[in-house]
């Protein structure tokens, strides 16, 4: 299935928010681009079966197609956002959306959609359904900082009482 590319999709655009057909001088003045290239855009899409030239010349659109193409389009830019998920993302998603799912049945689903190994899988099952079970969750980068810093506010902390109980030694020995 082919995509429409940014100025095929101004032209298709500029043709569904009219209820006429146009012609290439209209559509190119319009969109303030030259009829050669709005020429180009529109034998293109008569080629993808997107718009229909008549007989006078001007274009309309072939409806059932461009929703084909406009559902392929959506189709592939939801791929692309699903790439640019992380796969924990997506086990958490797969987790929210039935947190009582069975094992075999959420195995599946993140080797689908995470494209996880089997095993991989069963790592990520086992850190996420048992994890949230047992109030314990996979750590993101921001509650790694956050426990570095309760670990420096800890040793700190520490810190303070040796050194209280190192004064306190040290005037006990004064005192005596």
């Amino acid at each position: 299935m082919s995509t429409l590319t940014n100025n095929e999709q101004r032209v298709v655009e500029q043709l569904l928010s009219s209820d006429t057909n146009f012609d290439v001088d209209e559509v190119a003045s319009t969109l303030e681009m030259e009829p050669a290239a709005v020429r180009g855009v529109l034998t293109s899409l008569v080629r993808k079966e997107v718009a229909v030239k008549g007989d006078d010349g001007s274009y309309t659109l072939n409806e059932p197609k461009l929703k084909e193409v406009q559902e392929a389009m959506a189709a592939e830019e939801a791929e692309k956002q699903n790439r640019a998920r992380t796969k924990k993302d997506i086990a958490m998603e797969i987790y929210n959306s039935d947190p009582k799912m069975p094992r075999k049945e959420a195995l599946k689903q993140l080797q689908a959609k995470a494209g996880l190994t089997k095993a991989g899988a069963a790592t990520y099952y086992q850190n996420i359904w048992k994890g949230q079970q047992s109030g314990n969750t996979l750590r993101t980068d921001a509650d790694s900082e956050t426990a570095e810093e309760n670990r420096g506010n800890v040793q700190s902390e520490d810190d303070k009482r040796l050194s209280e109980n190192k004064d306190d030694e040290d005037g006990n020995d004064e005192a005596s």
